[in-house]
C-alpha cells in the first residue's frame, strides 16, 4: 500500500477548514428552524423544535462528518410536517405559518427540503473521507490513503444510536398503550427516531467498529418512527 498523504498537506488542510465551515452552516440552519418552530408554534407544541435544537448543538460542538448525515435525515423527515393531518400530532409547519400553506407553496417547501437533504448528504459522502481511508479496501492502484484529519467518535455515536433507537421504540409502545393520549410522548419519540435514524446512517457509512449497533439503532428508530406517526394519527387526526 502506498504511503498515506502527510497530515499537513495543503489540500487536506483546506478540506478540513471547509468541513468545519460547512458543519457550522448546517448547525445554523438547524438552530434557525428550532427558533422559528418555537416562535410560531411553541406555545402549543413546546417540544416540536427538539430535534432541530439537539442537531444544532451536536453540529456545533462535535467535529464529526457523520453528523452531516443527521442533517440530511433531519431535513428529509421534516417533510412529515407537510403531510395532511400530521399537524395535529407534531404541530403545523412553522414556515407555512409565516408564508402560507397553499398547495403550490407546500410543494415548493417540500422541494426545498429535499434539495437541502440531498446537499447535506452530498457533503457527508464527501467529508467522511476526513476520518481517513487507511482502513479502506479496494482503493485504486497508486492511490495514497488519506490520514485521519478529524477525531473519529463513531464508536461512541454508534452505541448512542442503539440506545436512542431502543428508547424510541419504548416511547412508541407507551404511545400505543396510552392510545396516543400524550402528545409530549409522541413528539419526544419523534425526535428520538430522527436522531437514531440520522446518527445511525451516518455511523454506518463511516469507518467504525460499531456498525452493527448503528444499524440496529436505525431499524429501531424506523420502528419507533412508525409507532409514533402511524398509531397516533388514528386518534389525533
Amino acid at each position: 500500500m502506498a504511503e498515506p498523504l502527510p497530515v499537513d498537506d495543503p489540500n487536506l488542510q483546506l478540506a478540513r477548514t471547509r468541513f468545519q465551515r460547512i458543519q457550522l452552516l448546517w448547525a445554523a440552519l438547524a438552530a434557525g428552524m428550532a427558533i422559528l418552530t418555537w416562535f410560531t408554534i411553541g406555545s402549543s407544541y413546546p417540544v416540536a423544535g427538539l430535534p432541530w435544537l439537539i442537531s444544532a448543538l451536536l453540529l456545533s460542538i462535535m467535529p464529526q462528518p457523520a453528523l452531516l448525515a443527521l442533517a440530511a435525515i433531519l431535513w428529509a423527515l421534516s417533510m412529515t410536517y407537510l403531510i395532511p393531518g400530521m399537524a395535529a400530532i407534531f404541530g403545523p409547519d412553522p414556515i407555512s405559518q409565516i408564508l402560507g400553506a397553499s398547495a403550490v407553496e407546500v410543494f415548493g417547501r417540500a422541494a426545498v427540503r429535499l434539495v437541502l437533504a440531498v446537499a447535506a448528504w452530498t457533503h457527508f459522502m464527501q467529508y467522511r473521507l476526513l476520518y481517513g481511508t487507511v482502513r479502506a479496501t479496494g482503493l485504486p492502484d497508486g492511490h495514497r490513503p488519506i490520514p485521519a484529519l478529524v477525531p473519529n467518535w463513531t464508536n461512541q455515536l454508534g452505541l448512542a444510536t442503539a440506545v436512542l433507537g431502543l428508547l424510541t421504540v419504548v416511547l412508541g409502545l407507551v404511545t400505543v398503550a396510552q392510545q396516543a393520549g400524550n402528545l409530549y410522548v409522541v413528539q419526544i419519540g419523534y425526535a428520538g427516531a430522527i436522531l437514531a435514524i440520522g446518527l445511525g446512517i451516518g455511523v454506518a457509512f463511516s469507518p467504525t467498529d460499531r456498525r452493527p449497533a448503528a444499524l440496529t439503532g436505525v431499524v429501531l428508530g424506523f420502528v419507533g418512527f412508525l409507532l409514533v406517526v402511524a398509531v397516533p394519527s388514528v386518534v389525533f387526526i
